[in-house]
């Protein structure tokens, strides 16, 4: 071989292995973890509609909701009386405004009555989130309720 060929073929390494390297980098920083990502916030949605009960409810107190499930991404609770504890961690939300601050305790019987349609994102028997339509919100936002399921 004369030098003119090994010359060019040192380049041709070069090049592709350039190419490679840039190619492995970006799948390897952009793609690769833009598909874990979507799958575990698929994971953690899917995991989020089992959490969501929404239902009316039918007894308040300070610290505690009962209501009866009438969608759930848990079919197996339709139907059901439910009590939920109400603590500090959990955020009370009407319509777009949230009620209370974090690790503020909030006396929900000031807010909801029984009758009212509410959604409860719970972890057993415990809210981590209650929310309910204010009036007129749904008139100018579409139904929240709607969106869950």
């Amino acid at each position: 071989m004369d030098r003119t060929r090994i010359v060019l073929l040192i380049i041709a390494a070069a090049v592709i292995g350039a190419c490679l390297g840039v190619l492995g980098h970006w799948y390897f920083t952009d793609i690769a973890p833009a598909k874990k990502t979507k799958i575990i916030a698929q994971k953690q949605m899917e995991q989020m509609k089992k959490m969501v009960r929404t239902g009316e409810v039918t007894d308040v107190t300070s610290d505690s909701v009962t209501l009866e499930v009438k969608k759930s991404g848990d079919d197996s609770l339709i139907g059901q009386k439910l009590t939920f504890k109400i603590g500090k961690t959990t955020t009370v939300q009407a319509g777009m405004n949230v009620l209370n601050r974090p690790d503020e305790a909030i006396d929900l019987g000031r807010y909801v009555k029984a009758g009212m349609t509410v959604d409860v994102l719970a972890e057993g028997d415990r809210a981590l989130a209650v929310h309910w339509e204010a009036p007129f919100s749904s008139l100018f936002f579409g139904s929240a309720t709607d969106k869950h399921f």
